[in-house]
């Protein structure tokens, strides 16, 4: 559902012919939460395309998408269960946790303030991929890599800076919800180019 809205929104940005208050993104995302009695903390490369909307001269409304995909993971350790003769065993491996893919869509209120200065609020929803797999062997053999995909809504504060008419700097705070991840903590720094 997210990736064809997602989709959409892109064919529309292809059709539109009035290309002057349209934006694109690139950063880099932590995202930080505790699972299963441990600490996570991966990082993701996210691109981003929107729409400007100025209101006023102090007040854009930016509809955007964003796509990402992992670029650090975490290593922790997997617990698998086995029974041996009827005896319960648990075995411990080495693994890895890592996202494999991410989408959202958003849309940023953004605040323009003097000396090209500007702070934003930007409500979201997201669904992210993530795996967890190891290079271990677990019962004698070459264990297979586990997937899960959260969905869940967010909402960020930040600020920024423009650098003339098209270029732009800014950092991020979110705060979002996934699904079995529960409360995010999501930090982002990213450029911004308008044309």
């Amino acid at each position: 559902m997210l990736k064809k809205a997602s989709f959409g929104f892109a064919l529309f940005c292809l059709a539109s012919s009035a290309l002057a208050q349209w934006e694109i993104s690139a950063g880099y995302s932590s995202f930080d939460w505790d699972q299963t009695n441990h600490h996570m903390d991966v990082g993701a490369v996210v691109f981003g395309a929107g729409y400007q909307f100025p209101l006023n001269d102090r007040l854009t409304l930016v509809p955007a998408i964003r796509v990402g995909v992992g670029v650090t993971d975490k290593k922790i350790p997997l617990y698998i269960g086995s029974s041996q003769n009827g005896v319960p065993e648990q075995t411990v491996v080495s693994a890895k946790s890592e996202i494999n893919e991410y989408y959202g869509v958003q849309l940023r209120a953004q605040f323009h303030l003097e000396n090209s200065f500007y702070l934003f609020a930007m409500p979201s929803y997201s669904s992210i991929e993530y795996k967890i797999s190891t290079d271990d062997l677990v019962l004698g053999r070459k264990a297979p890599s586990i997937y899960f995909d959260e969905k869940g809504f967010g909402i960020s504060v930040g600020a920024g800076k423009k650098f003339g008419d098209s270029v732009s700097a800014e950092i991020s705070y979110e705060k979002a919800k996934f699904g079995n991840w529960g409360k995010t903590d999501i930090l982002s720094a990213q450029l911004r180019y308008g044309f």
